[in-house]
């Protein structure tokens, strides 16, 4: 006999009447599969993160990976670096030369911290499932980006994180919000999987094509799937059709395809509840619109310096580990109303899913084998009360969990079945999660979070503290290039540019990538001297900066910078603008010193002891942060150093 689950859902009306819909669901028939709510590190997002000081960085990570917990995320995805600006930083590269790529060692696959972070979710989630994806790479392939030296890069990659930390990457995309159709299709038919294929990793699935789903500027909404239908071809080598930022119904071409449909990249635009709240009704209505069956939020924390682009997009924030302060914002609680309630592998109830004209959204889940629902609630800007008939179910209660402005992830008194119904007072801007499951929590810090700090005032690094060569000092983020401490032939540990070739960039608007340049700081700093010891050696310049507001990236720091070059030619800009110059007499072999004193009222500027220049400052340059870069060579710093103006 076939057995039904009745929902009726009961709306107010203008006028005050509740009317009434009736929703009938056939178990026979259930919706698509749920394959979970996942996170995207990339663009540098989460480049502080691992700087954290223990206990504070296990806290974050258990609210972010630890199932049952906080957002009890089922999928990672991580950017493949390529040593080029990718957002908000530069991600490094595995594999700089070709010979790197045939001769792996692990230390290659240590650079940066994707690594860290991949095995840390994996330690929290034995069956978290990994993805990576390419914003850029490095120039050495031959043919470019859709080449087969870029398959072979990013097979390699593959193969080293299972072979030296124990990942098993699922899913990879072809490049981030980058398609050429001709060249993407090769790529993909011909070079992508059969590499993937002749290495061992025919289980690996390839994601498409990681583009904006609804952005006329770019292409046409859908625009991949409709490629996908009229190709057989490709369709057989394309396993998601993964789309960035869904705000479009599926179309018939996308119900047509018989293949999962993800929100490939997402965003929560800022660390407070409305955003959180729009987060939660966008997952509903992903499946409900669009039929998508898995979202992926960009970020999982704000981990990165706030004076670069995308500030304030992760569903955590921790930016501080000097102090160890970090923020768990509603979002996270957002995202485990569905993770804490169903599993990859559940299946949606179609008939249970939908929206009303009040605006509220819901989707229902059941588990494949066991009598375990789930419902995800999201209200509109009004209350409304739901009436919902679970005769069949046979649970005699229900669990409710609720979110609100005020207070997130709070279990309500259970909720009884009378004659077979249920009968929910909902209120407005509110999510919740209807379950007949258990194990929700809501954690809890272990060690209380300290409280917020400035980056300190005085600040040294003559990098030898590092026991190992090639990595990135504490704080430092890199938004051109990379800078890694290396050991010299002297003994003498320092920070040294590793990029010198050109590289494939992400570029998705037509902007260049950066050149080289590393940063450290506050928004807030101002009256400071940063200082550093430099060797440029036979060409190219070395630079130092101050009071940077702003960087974007595909462009100098916006703020003082000190430029000399190998020659002695020197450039002392504000905003990008050369104000003074000249030339003086240094020897580019050796070490040299150089300071850049960031006044409120002047600016000065000394190499070697002596005054280059002293000019006025721009008040629009007065705070912000310090680093130093270079052109594309192998310049060397030691003991940068930043303290207060009038202090000696």
């Amino acid at each position: 006999m076939r057995r039904y689950l009745i929902f009726l859902l009961f709306v107010a009306g203008i006028s005050g009447i509740f009317a009434q819909t009736v929703i009938r669901i056939d178990r026979g028939s259930s919706g698509l599969e749920f394959e979970g709510i996942g996170a995207v590190s990339a663009g540098a997002s989460s480049r502080l993160l691992i700087d954290y000081p223990e206990p504070y960085r296990s806290d974050i990570l258990d609210f972010l990976f630890k199932p049952h917990f906080g957002a009890s995320l089922q999928h990672f995805k991580f950017e493949l670096g390529g040593d080029i600006n990718s957002t908000c930083g530069t991600e490094p590269s595995h594999a700089r030369t070709r010979q790197e790529m045939q001769n792996p060692v692990r230390f290659y696959f240590e650079r940066g911290y994707e690594w860290w972070l991949a095995r840390e979710a994996l330690k929290r989630n034995r069956n978290i499932i990994f993805d990576i994806l390419q914003w850029g790479a490095p120039g050495w392939f031959d043919g470019g980006f859709y080449s087969m030296d870029n398959a072979e890069y990013l097979a390699s990659y593959i193969k080293g994180m299972k072979r030296y930390h124990n990942i098993d990457i699922a899913y990879c995309g072809l490049w981030n919000e980058k398609h050429i159709p001709d060249l993407s299709r090769n790529y993909a038919v011909n070079i992508l999987r059969p590499v993937l294929d002749k290495n061992g990793l025919k289980k690996v699935k390839i994601v498409g094509n990681d583009m904006y789903c609804s952005s006329p500027e770019h292409h046409e909404p859908w625009s991949y799937a409709r490629e996908l239908l009229n190709d057989s071809i490709l369709k057989e080598n394309i396993d998601i059709l993964g789309y960035h930022y869904l705000n479009v119904d599926a179309t018939q071409d996308v119900k047509s395809l018989d293949m999962p449909v993800w929100e490939s990249e997402a965003s929560i635009l800022s660390g407070n509840w409305k955003d959180a709240l729009t987060f939660a009704r966008n997952t509903n209505r992903n499946y409900i619109r669009s039929r998508a069956v898995k979202t992926l939020i960009w970020c999982p924390v704000d981990a990165y310096f706030p004076n670069v682009s995308w500030n304030g997009v992760g569903a955590m924030e921790a930016r501080m580990p000097w102090c160890g302060y970090y923020d768990v914002r509603p979002a996270i609680w957002a995202i485990a109303h569905t993770t804490q309630f169903a599993d990859p592998g559940w299946r949606y109830l179609d008939d249970a899913c939908g929206e009303t004209d009040t605006g509220l959204s819901y989707v229902t889940l059941k588990h494949p084998r066991k009598e375990l629902y789930s419902m995800i609630i999201v209200t509109g800007n009004r209350p409304d009360t739901l009436v919902l008939d679970v005769s069949l179910i046979g649970s005699t209660e229900f669990c409710l969990w609720k979110s609100d402005e005020k207070d997130q992830f709070i279990r309500q008194t259970s909720v009884p079945v009378k004659d077979g119904r249920l009968i929910l007072t909902l209120a407005p801007d509110a999510i919740y999660s209807l379950t007949n499951t258990v194990g929700q929590k809501k954690g809890k810090a272990i060690h209380p979070i300290p409280a917020k700090s400035e980056f300190p005032a005085y600040y040294t690094e003559n990098f030898e503290s590092y026991e190992k060569n090639r990595i990135t000092p504490r704080w430092l983020s890199d938004q051109g290039g990379a800078f890694e401490v290396v050991k010299l032939p002297d003994g003498n540990r320092v920070l040294q540019q590793q990029i010198t070739e050109s590289l494939i960039c992400w570029d998705p608007w037509g902007k260049n990538n950066p050149e080289p340049y590393t940063q450290a700081g506050s928004s807030n700093s101002s009256d400071y001297v940063v200082s550093a010891d430099f060797k440029i050696g036979e060409q190219g310049c070395a630079r130092i900066f101050g009071v940077v507001s702003w960087f974007e990236s595909n462009t100098a720091p916006h703020g003082v910078g000190l430029e000399i070059t190998h020659s002695g030619e020197w450039k002392l800009s504000i905003n990008q603008k050369v104000i003074k110059e000249g030339v003086i007499e240094i020897d580019p072999s050796a070490w040299n010193h150089f300071v850049l004193e960031c006044g409120i009222s002047e600016v000065r500027a000394i190499v070697n002891n002596c005054i280059l220049a002293d000019i006025p400052a721009d008040r629009n340059y007065v705070k912000g942060f310090f680093g130093v870069g270079s052109d594309w060579n192998r310049v060397c710093f030691d003991n940068l150093q930043v303290r207060p103006l009038n202090v000696n």
